[in-house]
């Protein structure tokens, strides 16, 4: 962690929660939650529905998740593919591609990859792993994983991994979509289609945390 904790404001953070995480659930019909995941935030029979299925059933399962998607999270490997390709033309992207034959995931991987490099913000993917951060520090700290304390501290380091790593919301949001579908786990780009319209609708300014931080 970047220990930011003095430097950021708890309304600073506050302000910004409900928009960080409003991303996370793009794909909920209901679109309530979309602009509101506060909701989910105070229903704890659904946040430990989720943590169970994603394993977190402990405190340290929580923590060392945070920790993890802190340090390298999705990220890390987006950029080392990342730095791979950039050396290759169109011809040997596809000539190194044909010779992974028994990894459909990675192939995945390189396919987006390949595709955004051109048009990536600056911070790469990092919005998919920040947005998830902010929501399993309040969820894990609501559930009793994570005390208050270390709740603001991470908060408060992540939304200045934001402010570093990112210039506006716009650019935020690409970089968490783009995210989004490298990890998909159907190994397709379908999210982008499926929901543009609702990816376009959190773009706009209203919902923009920048504004809030100093």
């Amino acid at each position: 962690m970047v220990n930011a904790k003095s430097q950021i404001k708890r309304t600073e953070i506050t302000s910004s929660i409900n928009s960080l995480v409003s991303l996370i659930f793009i794909e909920q019909k209901n679109n309530y939650y979309k602009i509101n995941p506060d909701f989910v935030f105070n229903n704890k029979e659904l946040l430990r529905k989720l943590f169970k299925t994603w394993g977190f059933d402990e405190k340290e399962d929580t923590v060392g998740d945070i920790n993890k998607f802190f340090v390298e999270g999705h990220r890390q490997s987006f950029q080392q593919h990342l730095t791979k390709l950039s050396g290759m033309n169109e011809a040997e992207y596809r000539e190194y591609t044909a010779t992974i034959t028994n990894n459909d995931q990675l192939r995945h991987h390189l396919y987006v990859v390949h595709y955004y490099s051109q048009s990536m913000p600056a911070g790469g993917i990092a919005a998919f792993d920040y947005s998830w951060i902010v929501f399993k520090c309040w969820a894990g700290y609501t559930l009793g994983h994570i005390s208050e304390e270390d709740k603001w501290t991470y908060l408060a380091d992540v939304i200045q991994l934001i402010k570093e790593s990112f210039s506006n919301w716009e650019e935020y949001v690409f970089s968490y979509v783009i995210g989004r579908v490298y990890i998909a786990s159907n190994l397709s780009d379908d999210f982008v289609r499926d929901y543009k319209v609702d990816i376009y609708k959190l773009m706009n300014p209203k919902y923009s945390p920048f504004p809030h931080f100093s």
